[in-house]
């Protein structure tokens, strides 16, 4: 899960900042920023020589619902190189608590 750190050093919790995650847009950006820092960091690790089995990455219903979530993987981690059994992604329980369509699981047949 995503923690933040304040500029005093203190980490902050997920259950902290959840209701902000609401927000499509925050929702978006928040993937987008952890996408390129979890990226960079396993490419460092690997680069390093740091056994390294898989890292979680953790998607919202915002992530499905852009109709990008794919190209925007896709650009983080091909692009840094990292290989894809390497990574997990992970859906969380509000993703199934939106309306009901039929995009999320379409997202995911795709992305198998």
């Amino acid at each position: 899960l995503c923690r933040m750190r304040t500029p005093a050093g203190e980490t902050v919790a997920a259950a902290h900042f959840h209701e902000a995650m609401l927000d499509g847009e925050i929702a978006l950006q928040l993937t987008e920023r952890m996408l390129d820092m979890v990226t960079s960091d396993m490419r460092r690790w690997l680069d390093l020589g740091l056994p390294l089995q898989h890292v979680g990455i953790n998607l919202s219903a915002a992530d499905f619902h852009t109709g990008n979530l794919r190209a925007k993987l896709d650009e983080h981690l091909i692009g840094k190189g990292v290989p894809l059994d390497h990574v997990i992604l992970e859906v969380t329980e509000s993703v199934y608590l939106g309306p009901r369509d039929h995009t999320v699981g379409d997202e995911i047949r795709a992305l198998r």
